[in-house]
């Protein structure tokens, strides 16, 4: 009953027809399979959910770089992506983002919950950390939604990269379309929408629903 608006308050009611909906049609009907196979499973949680009570347990007092290690190593999560080194080098940028964010003064619980709000890019959070050392965000389509700046570059505009080669090959291009409005949306006052020019790159499709008259293209 809602029509897409990017406005929040439409967005909110949006979400609640559409949860209510999933609870009706989708949850309701099959919960007593859910809770059958839950009891049938949740056995084997058990390791993980004393690893993470354990873990828990220790947030009072641990700074939050040595606690993303210990989440890391002792759920078993840098074993999972040995074999993946695009993978462990976002776990090492990971880590070293809670140790540079730390602040001391605080207690480990609070300053943990401090770099969790960081991470995600907050409006409020965002704005300090801009203020008391100014530098540029670099963030993904994803974590950009509710955030606004004055000047915001979309770069790896071309076929492929965006929309994905994944989205291309099964055409479902629809997810791929509103990110990247919500990409554009981002921007107050200025947007640079850069591309690749070597190696046969074709620049992002949906530039083009762009009108020309909103658009300064360089060659």
């Amino acid at each position: 009953g809602h029509k897409s608006t990017h406005d929040a308050f439409d967005d909110i009611c949006a979400t609640g027809e559409i949860l209510l909906y999933a609870v009706k049609h989708d949850i309701l009907p099959v919960r007593d399979v859910c809770r059958s196979l839950i009891s049938r499973h949740i056995r084997n949680f058990a390791p993980l959910a004393e690893a993470v009570n354990g873990l828990r347990c220790k947030l009072a007092d641990m700074r939050p770089g040595r606690m993303v290690v210990e989440t890391i190593t002792r759920l078993g999560i840098d074993k999972y992506y040995q074999r993946e080194p695009g993978r462990m080098e976002n776990l090492r940028n990971l880590v070293r983002q809670a140790r540079q964010l730390d602040k001391e003064e605080l207690s480990g619980y609070d300053a943990m919950q401090s770099f969790l709000r960081l991470m995600s890019l907050s409006n409020t959070e965002l704005d300090l950390m801009l203020q008391e050392k100014p530098r540029i965000p670099i963030i993904t389509v994803h974590q950009a939604k509710g955030s606004e700046f004055d000047t915001v570059f979309m770069a790896g505009l071309q076929e492929g990269v965006f929309p994905s080669k994944i989205s291309l090959v099964h055409e479902s291009l629809d997810e791929e379309a509103r990110l990247f409005y919500v990409g554009i949306t981002r921007a107050r006052q200025r947007l640079y929408l850069t591309a690749a020019m070597d190696r046969g790159s074709v620049p992002c499709r949906f530039i083009n629903a762009i009108p020309d008259e909103f658009l300064d293209r360089e060659p």
